[in-house]
């Protein structure tokens, strides 16, 4: 796992793992392959993996993220708050992943946190997550209202790493790693 990593030290790096029985080292890849768009919000909505495929946002304003740097995290009042794009930045069905830092205000609220295509809120062809009126996680699905992902977020007002991975037609949740 990597922890922390700026921008700045993205580039390629190789894992080694040892035990009793001897070593592993994993091949040389770089955090960048198969990146479709990566948003640091670094004072903006953009997308620096240089595909262009930057956001607007309405509503949404800038604050600070859970490093305590300003102006490197987007609040949302849960009204009508969005970031959107010009075209969809991912557009397949399977074999993708969603990645995401939250830091809800309270968990009894219906809310959408991140949403790739279009979602409504009871309809769609996008995938996303989010919550549904308590601290279970939720996902989206095309032409599925919400699905549950059996996983809970534990309290408000706390920073969380949330995942969705769909994979070979199976989609997993995590928070924070798990």
């Amino acid at each position: 796992t990597l922890t922390n990593v700026q921008l700045y030290q993205i580039a390629y790096y190789q894992l080694g793992v040892s035990n009793a029985f001897g070593t592993a080292t994993s091949t040389l890849a770089s955090i960048w392959q198969g990146l479709v768009a990566y948003y640091p919000f670094s004072g903006n909505a953009n997308d620096d993996t240089g595909s262009g495929i930057n956001g607007t946002p309405s509503g949404a304003l800038l604050t600070t993220d859970r490093f305590g740097a300003t102006n490197s995290a987007y609040l949302f009042s849960g009204v009508d708050n969005t970031i959107t794009f010009d075209s969809v930045p991912l557009s397949q069905v399977d074999n993708w992943t969603i990645s995401a830092w939250v830091n809800p205000a309270s968990l009894n609220q219906a809310g959408i946190a991140v949403s790739v295509g279009y979602y409504d809120g009871f309809s769609g062809d996008g995938y996303g997550f989010g919550l549904n009126g308590d601290a279970n996680w939720q996902g989206i699905f095309p032409s599925v209202a919400w699905a549950p992902s059996g996983q809970t977020l534990p309290a408000a007002n706390q920073w969380y790493q949330v995942v969705m991975l769909r994979q070979a037609g199976t989609t997993a949740f995590f928070i924070n790693g798990v």
